[in-house]
């Protein structure tokens, strides 16, 4: 009989046995729905029903921080003066601008906002807007079961929700650094308070890797105006500013100094009723307490992801097994003055700083720009940030410079990959007065005629899966802008007699999450044919990270720049 059964089976084809299979799945998965809708139905009446919810979720953070009133206190007190500014910021402005910094800072200010709101709300200090939400769920939950519909929506699990302390501070503290260099801002400041200055020093007394340095950027770019001067002294700024420019990490030195020069600017260069002060964008390699007329100028410009706090830096190599502590201010101001000798037993954070300007024969003033900048779009959770053109980009750093008296007395530019194209950019295309100043300029691995890597990044269906930003876009071999920009500057080289040294690669980048080895220029799209040309053992990561005063990179640019300055 299994037999004949069997035979049937076959006879009639294998679909009759599958649509026996299907029709028991089909019961099997009806069962589970079934009874997942029953169970859903159930929890949205207990959600209805709970007429203690919202103070249920109120009471639940308020637990958690009676273990420490005064901390808590603080904190609510801190976020709530954040949340305000940022209020009275969205009330003030209108969406008129359709500029690239208008769209980021919207952006950032709308998720710094709503992390405040979420954290104060479940600490019951913006009780009626979480009963709101909550109000508005409740009338849509009973409506949708009126109406007999079988999948009614559970309310957000981000009203229930809320940021850590740090999380929301961060958030903040990010929205007003955007806002504290745009246009919205500087021209108004009518959400600038006492209060706001005195959250940003307690941010600053944080001591968070993040929210510190933020801060500290805050506080430089409101002291570019004179008209904050008093505001900022009278919450005692002076102080935190100068123990923070004693620190001895770079993130929170340099935004220190930054400031200090700010408030303390004297306007040597200009007219004695003029001030050169240094925006966002700019960083002063110069100690507060320095009264040196420096002859030169030199400015550190870095490629994409990079920054003026760590790209110039001495190799890690020189850090490992903490071997060299980093170098204190105290000796810093020895090793400045001519004593060099103590140098080589720390890490420093600014060869150009440390190693390089005692060693010329001029007196230089250091200067490193800093930028956002990414190689993907995914890399950014704001789209805009990766709008940005290579052009765009040149002349937000041309004017941040000219504000920093740049273009006052002889230029020397240090440039690493894409901030060279920048650097060629700025001494054309921007103010020929940069480029007629400029004597000497040094590239790092610069991309003059394109890079394959970005060339292969924009090839067929990669730009869909990648998401390049634009700036690496445009450094594609095939993009006809490079030989422009460069004719351009090699035309003003010969024009004004400008020394060019270039160093470049010879060794490819560990792509360490791909384990792939990447060569980003190769010699033949670094050599921008003028100049000196020497090919150097490094990546392309590295060639701006001496080991130490003995590396061949910093000795051919110390060689170099003292022959230029010597002819001064």
């Amino acid at each position: 009989m299994a037999g004949q059964r069997l035979q049937g089976a076959v006879a009639r084809g294998p679909y009759t046995v599958l649509s026996k299979f299907g029709v028991a799945a089909m019961f099997i998965v009806g069962a589970v729905v079934g009874d997942r809708i029953r169970k859903h139905r159930q929890v949205v009446l207990q959600t209805v029903e709970n007429d203690d919810m919202i103070g249920h979720h109120k009471e639940k953070y308020n637990a958690i921080e009676e273990k420490d009133i005064h901390t808590a206190d603080k904190h609510n007190r801190i976020i709530s003066t954040i949340y305000k500014g940022l209020q009275a910021y969205s009330s003030s402005t209108t969406d008129s601008s359709s500029s690239i910094s208008h769209s980021i800072t919207k952006f950032y200010t709308e998720v710094g906002k709503t992390k405040c709101e979420r954290y104060l709300t479940l600490r019951g200090q913006l009780s009626e807007e979480l009963d709101q939400q909550l109000i508005h769920w409740l009338t849509l939950a009973e409506n949708t079961m009126d109406a007999g519909e079988l999948w009614t929506p559970l309310p957000s699990q981000h009203i229930f929700t809320s940021p850590s302390y740090n999380e929301t501070l961060l958030g903040g503290i990010r929205a007003f650094w955007y806002l504290s260099y745009s246009k919205e801002f500087t021209s108004g400041n009518s959400f600038l308070t006492s209060d706001l200055i005195q959250t940003l020093c307690e941010a600053v007394e944080e001591n968070n890797n993040l929210i510190t340095p933020l801060a500290l950027k805050i506080i430089a770019n409101l002291a570019v105006s004179q008209e904050n001067h008093k505001t900022l002294s009278n919450v005692g700024i002076i102080g935190i500013l100068t123990r923070c420019a004693n620190s001895e990490n770079s993130r929170i030195f340099l935004p220190a100094w930054r400031a200090l020069h700010n408030i303390e600017s004297k306007g040597k260069l200009q007219t004695p009723d003029a001030r050169t002060v240094y925006p966002e964008g700019v960083y002063p390699y110069v100690m507060p307490d320095d009264s040196k007329d420096a002859e030169v100028d030199i400015i550190l410009v870095h490629g994409i992801r990079g920054g003026a706090e760590w790209t110039f830096r001495q190799h890690d190599s020189a850090l490992d097994n903490n071997s060299r502590p980093p170098l204190p201010q105290s000796i810093r101001k020895l090793v400045l003055e001519g004593d060099s000798k103590a140098v080589d037993q720390y890490y420093t954070w600014c060869w150009p700083l440390d190693w390089l300007a005692p060693a010329l024969p001029k007196c230089v003033r250091v200067l490193a720009v800093s930028y956002e900048s990414r190689w993907l779009v995914w890399d950014s959770p704001c789209p805009a940030e990766s709008e940005s053109t290579i052009a765009e980009r040149s002349r937000e750093l041309h004017d941040v410079l000219t504000a920093a008296g740049v273009g006052q007395r002889p230029i020397v530019w240090l440039a690493h990959s894409m901030g060279g194209l920048l650097v060629k950019l700025m001494m054309c295309a921007c103010d020929r007065a940069l480029g007629t100043q400029t004597i000497a300029v040094v590239f790092l691995s610069v991309p003059h005629h394109g890079s394959p890597l970005a060339t292969a990044a924009a090839s067929g269906f990669l730009p869909l899966i990648l998401r390049p930003t634009n700036e690496v876009l445009e450094m594609r071999i095939d993009n006809p802008e490079l030989a422009d920009i460069h004719q351009s500057f090699v035309q003003l080289v010969k024009e004004h007699n400008v020394s060019v040294l270039t160093l470049n690669e010879t060794e490819p980048t560990l792509h360490k999450p791909s384990g792939y080895d990447f060569h980003f220029v190769p010699s033949q799209f670094g050599d921008p044919d003028v100049g000196e040309f020497h090919e150097v053992n490094a990546t392309h990561l590295d060639i701006c990270k001496p080991h130490n005063r003995n590396s061949e990179v910093y000795q051919r640019v110390l060689t170099f720049l003292q022959e230029v300055l010597k002819k001064l």
